[in-house]
């Protein structure tokens, strides 16, 4: 299941080739914004389970968002934790759409591109398994706590000391 996995992300990652390549050969490349992210990520065994949709752990929340902004270069890593209903408001901003700030959840990641502050950190709550019991998770400030409602169990995590939420 491993091998097969990292298939599928050679494969991804072979054809993301593709699409900078043309974006580069149709002189689109340095005006383009590309965003690239996931709606979840994969437990191989990680805490016993495999797939997705049944537990909040970090393997399955910490997905990638790699942005290539128009007319800049490589920048480096961020570490902030961003949250997908962070996506919408800077690709709408960077593309120029009006919209209404209020009207979605998210936050501009604009000072995270430019070297500044992000801002005072928020929680995030995470969520929406699919199978199993329901369970939810909260974070912040580098501390998680996960709640199954169903049987009443509960988890508190400190990532930074525990990042493999042990």
């Amino acid at each position: 299941v491993r091998s097969l996995y990292a298939g599928e992300v050679a494969f991804v990652d072979a054809h993301l080739g593709r699409l900078v390549r043309g974006l580069h050969e149709a002189g689109l490349y340095d005006r383009a914004l590309v965003v690239l992210t996931s709606d979840h990520g994969e437990e191989l065994w990680d805490h016993g389970g495999f797939e997705h949709g049944h537990s909040v752990f970090e393997e399955l929340l910490r997905v990638p968002l790699i942005v290539k902004l128009p007319g800049s270069g490589p920048r480096g890593r961020v570490g902030a934790r961003v949250s997908l209903e962070d996506v919408a408001p800077p690709v709408l901003d960077v593309a120029g759409v009006g919209f209404e700030p209020e009207s979605l959840t998210g936050r501009s990641l604009r000072p995270l591109w430019t070297g500044g502050s992000e801002g005072p950190e928020r929680p995030y709550v995470a969520g929406h398994t699919l199978y199993f019991e329901p369970q939810t998770a909260v974070l912040f400030d580098g501390l998680k706590w996960v709640e199954r409602p169903w049987s009443g169990a509960h988890a508190a995590f400190d990532l930074r000391a525990d990042p493999g939420e042990r």
